[in-house]
């Protein structure tokens, strides 16, 4: 799938950019906006069967705004859902401090 609209969450659009069975990858677009302002990433980790790991980034003038809660419940929705998945995880960089 490329290019696909995914949802549309009111506020946000998220469009379903690349999905091969083993990784998916979701542009983040605010309604008004022509341009993606951050991604989701889901990556099925190797030798662990039905586990992920997912990441993002998202500009920082829209930290705080919602947009990161509004489209990781749908991310986290088509990891179990779609991949079928039976973990997700994540990690947090240390020079990370927000």
């Amino acid at each position: 799938m490329r290019n696909n609209r995914f949802t549309n969450l009111g506020s946000i659009a998220m469009y379903n950019i690349q999905y091969t069975g083993r990784y998916a990858c979701f542009a983040v677009v605010p309604d008004g906006e022509h341009e993606a302002v951050g991604i989701f990433q889901v990556r099925l980790l190797e030798g662990r069967d039905g586990v992920a790991e997912w990441g993002f980034i998202l500009g920082r003038a829209y930290w705080g705004t919602g947009l990161f809660l509004a489209g990781a419940q749908r991310v986290v929705d088509f990891a179990f859902e779609v991949m079928g998945l039976a973990r997700l995880e994540a990690r947090a960089s240390v020079a990370n401090h927000r």
